[in-house]
C-alpha cells in the first residue's frame, strides 16, 4: 500500500487532479484497515496538498476539490485532532 499512495501522491504533486485525490483518500480509506499510521500519514499529505492547491484553483474545480478536502478531513477527524478542528473552520 505504501508504494502505491507513494505513486499516487507524486502524480497528484505535479498535476492537481480530482481523480488522483480521490484514488488517495480510497487507498487511505483501505489502509487502515490495516495500517492506520500509514493512512493518516498520507491522508494528511492529501489534505496539505489540497489546502495548497485550493487557493491557486478556480470554476467548477474550486467546488470538487474543496468536497474532496472536506471528505479527507472527516476521513481523519477520528484519529487527528487538528483535522477536525480544520471542519469547523
Amino acid at each position: 500500500m505504501k508504494k502505491l499512495l507513494q505513486a499516487i501522491y507524486k502524480v497528484a504533486q505535479k498535476k492537481p487532479d480530482t481523480g488522483a485525490f480521490q484514488d488517495m483518500l480510497d487507498i487511505c480509506r483501505e489502509a487502515s484497515k490495516t495500517d492506520v499510521a500509514l493512512s493518516l500519514k498520507y491522508g494528511r499529505l492529501l489534505s496539505e496538498e489540497l489546502s495548497r492547491v485550493i487557493p491557486r484553483t478556480d470554476g467548477e474545480l474550486i467546488t470538487k476539490l474543496y468536497q474532496q478536502h472536506r471528505n479527507t478531513l472527516r476521513f481523519l477527524a477520528p484519529n487527528d485532532f487538528d483535522s477536525s478542528l480544520k471542519m469547523e473552520v
